[in-house]
Protein backbone atom coordinates (compact mmCIF):
# COMPACT_ATOMS: atom_id res chain seq x y z
CA UNK A 1 0.00 0.00 0.00
CA UNK A 2 1.24 3.50 -0.75
CA UNK A 3 -0.06 5.41 2.25
CA UNK A 4 0.12 8.90 0.76
CA UNK A 5 -2.11 7.85 -2.16
CA UNK A 6 -4.96 6.95 0.21
CA UNK A 7 -7.35 9.36 1.86
CA UNK A 8 -7.38 9.28 5.64
CA UNK A 9 -10.68 7.38 5.65
CA UNK A 10 -9.32 4.83 3.15
CA UNK A 11 -6.18 4.32 5.24
CA UNK A 12 -8.12 4.11 8.50
CA UNK A 13 -10.90 1.94 7.02
CA UNK A 14 -11.57 -0.85 9.42
CA UNK A 15 -9.60 0.71 12.26
CA UNK A 16 -11.67 1.78 15.20
CA UNK A 17 -10.65 3.50 18.39
CA UNK A 18 -11.13 1.25 21.35
CA UNK A 19 -12.26 2.29 24.78
CA UNK A 20 -8.94 3.20 26.30
CA UNK A 21 -5.33 2.49 26.89
CA UNK A 22 -3.82 -0.97 26.88
CA UNK A 23 -3.70 -2.51 30.32
CA UNK A 24 -0.42 -4.20 29.45
CA UNK A 25 2.16 -3.40 26.83
CA UNK A 26 2.31 -6.38 24.39
CA UNK A 27 6.00 -5.78 23.52
CA UNK A 28 7.29 -8.79 25.47
CA UNK A 29 4.67 -11.05 23.89
CA UNK A 30 5.59 -9.84 20.40
CA UNK A 31 9.30 -10.41 20.98
CA UNK A 32 8.70 -13.86 22.51
CA UNK A 33 7.25 -15.00 19.17
CA UNK A 34 10.44 -14.11 17.28
CA UNK A 35 13.72 -15.98 16.89
CA UNK A 36 16.56 -14.36 18.88
CA UNK A 37 17.74 -11.66 18.67
CA UNK A 38 14.30 -10.70 17.35
CA UNK A 39 15.31 -9.17 14.02
CA UNK A 40 17.20 -10.28 10.92
CA UNK A 41 20.70 -8.95 11.49
CA UNK A 42 21.89 -6.92 8.51
CA UNK A 43 18.45 -5.55 7.60
CA UNK A 44 18.70 -2.53 9.91
CA UNK A 45 17.51 0.72 8.30
CA UNK A 46 18.30 3.91 10.22
CA UNK A 47 15.50 6.37 10.98
CA UNK A 48 16.90 9.57 9.46
CA UNK A 49 15.13 11.92 11.86
CA UNK A 50 16.53 10.04 14.87
CA UNK A 51 19.64 8.00 13.91
CA UNK A 52 19.82 6.34 17.33
CA UNK A 53 16.92 4.22 16.06
CA UNK A 54 16.38 1.85 13.16
CA UNK A 55 13.89 -0.71 11.94
CA UNK A 56 14.69 -4.23 10.76
CA UNK A 57 12.83 -7.28 9.53
CA UNK A 58 11.30 -9.29 12.34
CA UNK A 59 13.08 -12.65 12.65
CA UNK A 60 10.23 -15.02 11.87
CA UNK A 61 10.09 -18.31 9.98
CA UNK A 62 9.46 -16.29 6.80
CA UNK A 63 10.74 -12.72 7.38
CA UNK A 64 8.75 -10.07 5.55
CA UNK A 65 9.05 -6.26 5.43
CA UNK A 66 5.41 -6.17 6.58
CA UNK A 67 6.59 -7.15 10.09
CA UNK A 68 9.43 -5.16 11.60
CA UNK A 69 11.21 -4.51 14.87
CA UNK A 70 12.16 -1.05 16.15
CA UNK A 71 15.76 -0.92 17.38
CA UNK A 72 17.68 1.47 19.65
CA UNK A 73 21.45 1.91 19.29
CA UNK A 74 23.28 0.75 22.41
CA UNK A 75 27.06 0.83 22.27
CA UNK A 76 28.18 -0.99 19.13
CA UNK A 77 24.93 -2.87 18.72
CA UNK A 78 21.16 -2.66 18.68
CA UNK A 79 18.48 -3.49 21.23
CA UNK A 80 14.83 -4.12 20.27
CA UNK A 81 12.45 -1.55 21.79
CA UNK A 82 9.35 -1.95 19.64
CA UNK A 83 7.68 -4.06 16.99
CA UNK A 84 4.82 -4.11 14.51
CA UNK A 85 3.92 -7.75 13.95
CA UNK A 86 0.74 -8.78 12.16
CA UNK A 87 -2.00 -6.66 13.79
CA UNK A 88 -0.13 -5.63 16.94
CA UNK A 89 2.18 -2.68 17.46
CA UNK A 90 4.05 -1.96 20.67
CA UNK A 91 6.91 0.20 21.88
CA UNK A 92 8.59 -0.14 25.27
CA UNK A 93 7.09 2.41 27.66
CA UNK A 94 10.43 4.20 28.17
CA UNK A 95 10.55 5.07 24.44
CA UNK A 96 6.92 6.14 23.98
CA UNK A 97 6.00 9.80 23.64
CA UNK A 98 9.29 10.85 22.02
CA UNK A 99 9.37 13.47 19.33
CA UNK A 100 9.67 12.54 16.52
CA UNK A 101 7.26 9.69 17.16
CA UNK A 102 9.02 6.38 16.66
CA UNK A 103 5.76 4.65 15.79
CA UNK A 104 5.41 6.77 12.64
CA UNK A 105 8.40 5.30 10.82
CA UNK A 106 7.67 1.82 12.15
CA UNK A 107 4.09 1.96 10.83
CA UNK A 108 5.04 3.49 7.49
CA UNK A 109 7.86 1.05 6.81
CA UNK A 110 5.53 -1.88 7.46
CA UNK A 111 2.55 -0.31 5.66
CA UNK A 112 4.45 -0.23 2.35
CA UNK A 113 4.20 -4.02 2.40
CA UNK A 114 0.68 -4.52 3.76
CA UNK A 115 -2.88 -4.10 2.59
CA UNK A 116 -5.10 -1.50 4.25
CA UNK A 117 -5.47 -2.46 7.94
CA UNK A 118 -8.23 -4.94 8.63
CA UNK A 119 -11.17 -4.20 10.85
CA UNK A 120 -10.18 -4.04 14.50
CA UNK A 121 -10.33 -1.80 17.51
CA UNK A 122 -7.08 -0.31 18.71
CA UNK A 123 -6.04 1.35 21.91
CA UNK A 124 -6.33 5.12 21.89
CA UNK A 125 -2.54 5.58 21.51
CA UNK A 126 -2.45 3.01 18.68
CA UNK A 127 -5.28 4.72 16.84
CA UNK A 128 -3.55 8.10 17.21
CA UNK A 129 -0.29 6.59 15.97
CA UNK A 130 -1.97 5.49 12.74
CA UNK A 131 -3.50 8.96 12.29
CA UNK A 132 -0.05 10.57 12.77
CA UNK A 133 1.54 8.10 10.37
CA UNK A 134 -0.93 8.93 7.61
CA UNK A 135 -0.40 12.67 8.06
CA UNK A 136 3.38 12.21 8.02
CA UNK A 137 3.21 10.13 4.83
CA UNK A 138 1.16 12.77 3.04
CA UNK A 139 3.34 15.62 4.33
CA UNK A 140 6.54 13.81 3.28
CA UNK A 141 5.15 13.03 -0.18
CA UNK A 142 4.18 16.67 -0.73
CA UNK A 143 7.61 17.78 0.50
CA UNK A 144 9.24 15.38 -1.96
CA UNK A 145 7.20 16.85 -4.83
CA UNK A 146 5.21 13.67 -5.45
CA UNK A 147 1.84 13.86 -7.18
CA UNK A 148 -0.39 13.45 -4.13
CA UNK A 149 -4.05 13.07 -5.15
CA UNK A 150 -6.16 16.19 -4.58
CA UNK A 151 -8.67 14.41 -2.33
CA UNK A 152 -5.81 13.20 -0.10
CA UNK A 153 -4.41 16.74 0.17
CA UNK A 154 -7.87 18.02 1.09
CA UNK A 155 -7.91 15.77 4.17
CA UNK A 156 -5.32 18.10 5.72
CA UNK A 157 -6.03 21.36 3.92
CA UNK A 158 -2.97 21.12 1.65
Amino acid sequence: MIVWQLTLSEFMAGLGQGEGYAKINPFDDLMAGLTAPGWVVGTETIIEEDPEFATALANQAEPTPANQVLLHKEGDGWKPVGAYIDDKIAIIDAFRGRDPKLSTDLILRCAENRPVPESRDMTIPGFKAFLRAHFAAVERAIGAGLDVPKNVCEDYGF
